[in-house]
């Protein structure tokens, strides 16, 4: 059987056509088209300082040529101290014969599977997407229960859940227009930085950061400030990695001027009796930046309570104000980088303010509870 033990940088194989090996320089001293200066910098040069990565005939690393299937394999089998066990037991007809053993040592690890039981697909470059999968198989990182992320060419591929993984452990992330980059070839100075990351992915079980409570209203009318003190330590936070200072595609523009710095109201998804909701603000180039999670109460579980009752348990509130969304007063209480808000539709009375807003004159304190949230909105 092969051997395979994981290098936490381990060794990155360079095909036949690359020749310049690592020394004590730098990786900017070695190569002419690599600066201190890159994003990719620090992954290529510690690469490169432990013979990781080389570099072609003419000396150049060439950080932006794409990376074959191949390459990439060769680059997985020294990463991951692969052996060979003496025998070849693929059947691809387009591997040459000098790279039968690499290709089978990959193949039975699960890393690389072919693109049919004959065809490897040996010259062919290598995708962001099966970067992805043959990265995740390699480390073994988690797959299953890593939260969708919403990139807007996910649909494109089968290797869906591959690519929430990668994000998700900090291996790769996707393009600031919102895409994670379907079918573009990788780029060698990506993968570098890639696999850099996954040899460097200290657990490889996903575990959110802290988990998700279910929040109902009659938590907070029962408790009163225990419970905004349990908000506050954190205790509605599900998943900050995926959501708070990312961009994120598919929002559809509530109100206001789309020209102008506006909310904005992304996906919603499921979790159990929960909806996580995530919101924004664009910027001038209408890039939308999420500063801020919540979640939504079930609204088979909308509760009995009036502002009144809210009032009655939380006191007064930190801000009063007209929710143009839900069509109701709303009272918000903030604790930290969360608050909580409580909104009811009842028999208001309103008028429209020099802002063109809608300000509350007199609240309808009976009114009934039709929507709760708990969101958590660092300042930022």
């Amino acid at each position: 059987m092969k051997k395979r033990t994981a290098l936490l940088t381990g060794a990155l194989a360079a095909t036949s056509v690359m020749s310049v090996q690592a020394d004590d320089h730098n990786a900017s001293e070695a190569f002419p088209d690599i600066s201190e200066n890159m994003g990719h910098y620090q992954a290529i040069n510690v690469l490169y300082q432990q013979g990781v990565v080389n570099g072609f005939d003419d000396g150049t690393f060439r950080p932006d040529a794409s990376l074959t299937r191949i390459e990439a394999a060769l680059m997985l089998e020294r990463a991951l101290n692969l052996e060979f066990d003496g025998e070849v037991s693929h059947d691809f007809d387009d591997v040459p014969e000098a790279y039968n053993e690499v290709v089978d040592m990959v193949y039975e690890e699960g890393i690389f599977e072919g693109y049919s039981s004959d065809e490897f697909g040996t010259r062919d470059e290598l995708t962001r997407e099966q970067m992805a999968k043959v990265l995740v198989e390699a480390y073994g990182l988690q797959v299953d229960g890593v939260p969708t992320v919403h990139f807007d060419d996910r649909s494109e591929t089968s290797l869906k859940e591959y690519l929430d993984a990668v994000y998700h452990f900090g291996v790769a992330e996707g393009y600031p227009n919102h895409n994670f980059g379907i079918g573009d070839e990788i780029k060698r100075q990506d993968f570098s930085a890639m696999l850099y990351n996954a040899m460097n992915v200290e657990d490889t079980d996903y575990e959110a950061e802290t988990q998700l409570s279910y929040y109902r209203p009659e938590d907070f009318l029962k408790g009163g400030q225990e419970a905004l003190d349990e908000v506050e330590a954190g205790g509605a936070l599900y998943d900050t990695r995926l959501m708070l200072g990312q961009y994120f595609p598919t929002v559809t523009l509530e109100y206001g001027d789309p020209d102008e710095q506006v909310y904005i109201e992304g996906p919603r998804e499921r979790y159990g009796d929960i909806y996580l909701g995530i919101q924004g603000m664009n910027d001038d180039e209408a890039d939308e930046l999420v500063n801020s999670i919540a979640w939504f109460a079930d609204s088979e579980d909308s509760s009995d309570a009036t502002l009144a009752d809210v009032q009655a348990a939380l006191g007064e509130p930190d801000e009063v104000y007209y929710n143009e969304l839900f069509d109701g007063v709303s009272y918000r209480y903030n604790e930290g980088d969360y608050f909580v808000s409580f909104n009811g539709d009842g028999d208001h009375q309103l008028s429209e303010g020099e802002d063109g807003l809608t300000q509350v004159d007199d609240i309808d304190e009976t009114a009934q509870l039709d929507f709760f949230q708990v969101r958590y909105q660092p300042e930022r």
